[in-house]
């Protein structure tokens, strides 16, 4: 890994259900791949979040996917609990 940052408030996606700040950008492993999204929440289940909350996160991930052109380039969405869970998603 290179390096990881918290995205600012500001870092935001319009989606049909409100706006979306994700959490960490992360960039790591291959220069030309400067982009891994992770999302953390407190937890996991989808059931325990609030359903608006689910949805931005969907969007945002779909945001992400349709940026590339190529599946390959994809920028690498995940949704983690802590931080520790997204930066041991890497590997």
């Amino acid at each position: 890994m290179r390096l990881f940052f918290k995205l600012p408030r500001w870092f935001q996606i319009p989606t049909p259900v409100g706006s979306y700040n994700p959490d960490w950008a992360i960039v790591a492993g291959d220069p030309d791949k400067v982009y891994l999204i992770r999302e953390t929440k407190s937890t996991g289940d989808v059931t325990k979040r609030r359903e608006s909350e689910n949805q931005k996160i969907r969007f945002g991930e779909l945001h992400f996917k349709a940026l590339s052109r190529n599946p390959a380039d994809a920028v690498d969405f995940k949704d983690c609990v802590t931080l520790q869970e997204a930066l041991n998603s890497l590997t």
